[in-house]
């Protein structure tokens, strides 16, 4: 990649990192996500173009809204510095094509789901659906998709069925059901090793955040989501 290439498409992701942000906030806070311009988290002021750059604008308010001088979310600036980082990344392995564009959607969503999951345990219809289109969609374009759709399908079967089984045992929900259509989705873009690794890595850093931080209780989706990224990654 050339300099011009690095600057555009980090910026471009940084640009929709700073959307993913909006999108969290507001469908956390069950807002429209296109009703009105974006405003501080605390005040509601409407930011102004200079407030809206994103990561130099965090950093020039010092973290804080420019009007209610109230401190912003700390993850802000992090998810669009990465973001911008995934979508160069991305383009390095697609290039400008249909696959770039898809990928970035399905990240883009993903993250979405990922935070809503983290902050609140929350998994939103509005970004749940489009991420299963999409997946769909990668899936048909990369080939043998009857086969992937049936090996997603029982691999996602045999999940439930274990989730119920354990859920009936410990007398509580061993997985929410946003869950199993991330987890189709997933299955769908990863050949069957790199499911199995998907699950057991998942399920294995889960269990060690359990005990050190003695909750019996984790969302699931962020380890999902992290260990997802490091398969497309890792390829």
């Amino acid at each position: 990649m050339n300099v011009p290439d690095i600057i555009l498409f980090f910026v471009l992701g940084a640009v929709l990192g700073s959307f993913i942000n909006m999108a969290v906030y507001r469908l956390l806070q069950n807002k429209s996500l296109f009703a009105s311009r974006s405003y501080c988290d605390h005040c509601e002021q409407k930011l102004g173009l200079t407030d809206l750059i994103p990561i130099l604008g965090f950093v020039l308010n010092k973290g804080r809204c420019r009007f209610c001088q109230k401190m912003l979310s700390w993850y802000y600036p992090w998810i669009e510095f990465g973001f911008g980082l995934l979508t160069l990344y991305i383009f390095s392995q697609y290039h400008l094509s249909l696959l770039f564009i898809l990928w970035l959607i399905f990240f883009l969503l993903l993250i979405i789901i990922t935070l809503t999951d983290f902050l609140a345990m929350q998994v939103y219809n509005q970004t749940l659906y489009p991420l299963l289109l999409i997946a769909l969609l990668l899936s048909f374009i990369s080939g043998n998709f009857f086969w992937q759709i049936i090996s997603a399908a029982s691999l996602t079967l045999i999940i439930f069925l274990s989730a119920f089984i354990l859920g009936r045992f410990l007398k509580k929900e061993a997985m929410g059901d946003g869950d199993y259509f991330i987890l189709f989705s997933m299955t769908l873009l990863l050949s069957l090793e790199k499911t199995v690794l998907l699950l057991f890595l998942s399920s294995f850093i889960g269990i060690l955040l359990s005990l050190v931080l003695k909750k019996k209780t984790l969302p699931f989706v962020p380890l999902l989501s992290c260990t997802f990224l490091i398969l497309f990654i890792w390829r």
